[in-house]
């Protein structure tokens, strides 16, 4: 690509009650990106890096910041397009985790990009970003505030 990069969305848990869902995953540019040199792919629950809810997420990056409970590989499927990992079907921990559904008493919506901050910042990844000259923005109200 020319520059390292880091990509993150909801992993893709294939078939639900509510059917299969959309995601960037499933996508050929995805594949793509795959098979260049130094890149890799993972997934993790954010609970694990300090977040309220486990909010499985998946990352494509060039980067070299994988440590702690990272999943390693592609999304895996059974011939029904159920989920086979690579998350574990919970997280490892005992934790009673909130909905992430609405919004919250601030009125920001629960799934707000305030989850994942927090848990890349307390994740390993937070070190190669900051390589790169991203520093953790504030939180204020709630909301990112862009740096300059």
């Amino acid at each position: 690509m020319g520059a390292p990069y880091l990509g993150e969305f909801p992993e893709d848990l294939g078939a639900t009650k509510n059917g299969i869902s959309a995601s960037i995953w499933q996508m050929q540019q995805f594949q793509d990106i795959l098979v260049m040199p130094g890149s890799k792919t993972f997934a993790l629950l954010q609970c694990e890096f300090g977040a309220s809810t486990p909010k499985p997420t998946r990352f494509v990056t060039d980067l070299n910041c994988c440590e702690g409970n990272i999943y390693m590989g592609v999304p895996q499927f059974d011939s029904t397009w159920h989920y086979k990992g690579p998350l574990p079907p919970r997280c490892t921990h005992d934790g009673n985790h909130s909905q992430l559904i609405g919004t919250d008493d601030q009125g920001q919506w629960k799934t707000g990009q305030q989850h994942i901050t927090r848990a890349l910042y307390a994740s390993s990844l937070h070190v190669p970003l900051r390589r790169l000259g991203y520093n953790h923005p504030p939180l204020r109200g709630g909301k990112l505030l862009r740096m300059s």
